[in-house]
C-alpha cells in the first residue's frame, strides 16, 4: 500500500506509474490524480505552446535551417557519417 499525497488516500501499488527514479519505483501520484490533472490543465498547455510558437515559431524554423546546412557541409559528428541524411 502506498499513499497519494493529492487524493489523500492510501492505494495498492499497482494503481501508481511506474518511475525508476523514485526510491520506491513508483510514482508519487496515483494514476486517477495525474490523469486528473493531465484533463484539467491539456487546455492551458496548448494554448501556451501555440501562443509559444506563433511568437517564436519562425526564429526557430530558421535556426533549424540553418544547422541542417551547416549539418549537410561538415557531416554528421554524431554517427560519424560524411552526409547524414539526418
Amino acid at each position: 500500500m502506498k499513499w497519494c499525497p493529492k487524493c489523500g488516500k492510501a492505494k495498492s501499488i499497482s494503481e501508481f506509474n511506474k518511475c525508476k527514479n523514485r526510491y520506491d519505483g513508483v510514482s508519487g501520484h496515483c494514476k486517477d490524480c495525474k490523469k486528473q490533472y493531465r484533463l484539467k490543465t491539456a487546455k492551458h498547455i496548448q494554448e501556451r505552446s501555440k501562443e509559444w510558437r506563433q511568437t517564436h515559431g519562425k526564429e526557430e524554423y530558421v535556426k533549424l535551417s540553418k544547422y541542417m546546412a551547416r549539418l549537410k557541409i561538415n557531416g554528421c559528428k554524431i554517427c560519424v557519417y560524411d552526409n547524414c541524411d539526418a
